[in-house]
């Protein structure tokens, strides 16, 4: 495998950068400029596929970081495509799951980017999900991640807003319930806001309802946590 190589494409809803060898301080700089260039051309998503990307070093970890922030200033995202074990353990420890979105196959990143993204907001008392359009196992692994570091960090009241959800599985069902009855346990709650009538029947139907309470709007929960 060559030291360096940096392949790019554009795509109707992405910029692709594909980095074949070392992502480190010697390739950072091209990595950079090319992909402040997508950004200022008007792709907000980023995809850096790290398929055949064989090591990252501490440069390559800031680069992420720095260009992160610049396309969350443009409401954008950035995604790493099929990193290996090895980077994914690196990734990891320096907490990079948090901040960029990280798929191990290009129909996983298909999906995140045509049904949208699983959005997690700190609102002080509890910890808002803002669930995409399908609640289903895509977005249900790394929910329960989220979710995980959430209560460890002392976060114990969460909500679920379904505002832009128009499926739900029988696996999502499966989370509110089970979180329902272990934060009940440790003085916690889960709460549902802005349910579309479609998932509200079907909701209904399951009888989840009568243990979870339902709002209109996110300003009523704040209203209940003030």
């Amino acid at each position: 495998m060559p030291d360096f190589n940096l392949l790019a494409k554009e795509h109707e809803q992405y910029y692709e950068l594909r980095i074949v060898g070392k992502f480190n301080i010697v390739s950072a700089a091209k990595i950079r400029r090319l992909a402040e260039i997508a950004l200022s051309s008007g792709f907000t998503i980023l995809l850096i596929d790290l398929s055949r990307t064989s090591e990252i070093d501490n440069t390559g970890i800031k680069l992420l970081q720095t260009l992160q922030k610049q396309y969350t200033s443009k409401n954008g995202k950035i995604h790493l495509l099929s990193p290996s074990a090895k980077i994914v353990k690196v990734l990891n420890e320096r907490g990079m799951q948090k901040i960029v979105s990280i798929h191990q196959n290009i129909q996983n990143f298909n999906h995140a980017i045509t049904s949208g993204e699983l959005i997690k907001e700190e609102r002080g008392f509890y910890t808002l999900f803002k669930i995409p359009k399908e609640f289903d196992l895509h977005v249900v692994k790394p929910l329960r991640n989220i979710i995980e570091e959430s209560l460890a960090e002392g976060h114990s009241h969460i909500v679920f807003d379904l505002n832009k959800t128009n499926y739900i599985t029988s696996v999502g069902i499966g989370v509110l319930i089970n979180l329902h009855k272990n934060l009940q346990k440790k003085g916690g709650s889960v709460h549902l806001v802005s349910i579309p009538d479609k998932i509200l029947t079907l909701l209904e139907d399951t009888n989840i309802l009568k243990v979870l309470p339902e709002y209109s709007t996110v300003s009523e929960v704040d209203e209940k946590f003030i």
